[in-house]
């Protein structure tokens, strides 16, 4: 069952994520693979960095310990979809 990520929780935090250029194509494959991605995280920006987590979009990304900017230019327009 693939959980709904239409809606994020009050209070949850964000850090954004990129796609690794090493991974398969399958696991990030529209045109906004290169693009900022939106991660809601449950646990410490220190436990996450540099891991694969799934973005609000569902592309598999790797985490970096910066929040999600609101009003960068290269962000995945789904991401941005769920977090407006």
């Amino acid at each position: 069952m693939t959980p709904d990520r239409t809606a994020i929780a009050a209070g949850t935090r964000l850090l954004c994520g990129r796609p690794r250029s090493c991974w398969p194509r399958r696991m990030h494959p529209d045109a906004a693979a290169d693009a900022l991605h939106a991660v809601e995280v449950h646990r410490s920006a220190e436990e996450l960095t540099g891991e694969p987590e799934v973005a609000l979009c569902g592309v598999i990304v790797a985490v970096h310990d910066e929040p999600w900017p609101p009003d960068a230019a290269e962000r995945c327009p789904e991401c941005d979809r769920l977090t407006g």
